[in-house]
């Protein structure tokens, strides 16, 4: 048991501890639940943004590395914001099914809609919080930002973002067309948790990240060292936040 509640992973207990008080409280609703983990990448993505922003304008750029830096920002600006756009379209789709208060169509009267539930404040406020922390914490005040490259973090988000995506999309689909309710969403709260368990696993555990990383991710040619050291990097750097 000891290999799954660690040290370093207690603030992804504590995530999943905490939507499950408000669920088993009645204080977010299962529909809600999805709705929110769907919110959360928006949130990722204006922390993202931040990120760039301070990579960009970190101290010894030159002014040529701030211009690329600005420019790459607002591609990613772009490029996730036309992500999140379809993301959203769809969700509102499926939702106008359950709630008459959604429309099938991506505008201010849903986003208005969605952000008047009580459950979704709460998870908002929570959100936010916990992603400035790690901003803070993990990124700025660790100086962990000092070795990063603009124009490769750019990516780190995505890959973590398509997983929760569809974690959520799935057992949405049973919670709102199969009313299954409260018993799907805890399900989708224990797979995302196992999924964070395990992403922080290969984070803090050398042995597990590479076990994970031959067997299941790259099939590079032994001698080919600096594309597999190219990879190794890139992923460490998706998995570190």
């Amino acid at each position: 048991m000891t290999h799954f509640f660690t040290k370093e992973n207690q603030s992804v207990w504590l995530m999943a501890l905490f939507y499950l008080l408000l669920l088993l409280t009645g204080k977010i609703s299962a529909t809600e639940m999805v709705i929110l983990y769907a919110v959360e990448t928006v949130i990722i993505g204006a922390f993202h943004v931040l990120k760039m922003f301070v990579l960009t304008f970190k101290k010894g750029n030159s002014k040529e590395e701030k211009g690329m830096g600005v420019f790459f920002t607002f591609f990613f600006i772009i490029h996730y914001g036309f992500f999140v756009f379809l993301q959203t379209s769809f969700f509102f789709l499926f939702l106008s099914f359950a709630d008459d208060r959604i429309t099938d169509s991506f505008g201010l009267q849903n986003i208005n809609t969605i952000l008047g539930l009580e459950g979704i404040k709460i998870g908002l406020v929570f959100l936010i919080i916990t992603n400035f922390l790690k901003f803070w914490f993990n990124f700025y005040k660790s100086d962990y930002y000092k070795g990063l490259r603009v124009e490769l973090y750019m990516f780190q988000p995505y890959i973590r973002i398509i997983i929760q995506q569809i974690v959520a999309i799935l057992p949405g689909f049973f919670i709102i067309f199969g009313k299954s309710g409260i018993a799907v969403a805890i399900v989708l709260i224990v797979v995302r948790t196992i999924i964070d368990v395990a992403m922080d696993k290969a984070k803090n555990n050398e042995h597990f990240f590479n076990k994970v990383l031959h067997k299941f991710i790259i099939n590079l040619d032994e001698e080919d060292v600096e594309k597999k050291e190219q990879a190794v990097s890139f992923l460490k750097m998706i998995i570190k936040e």
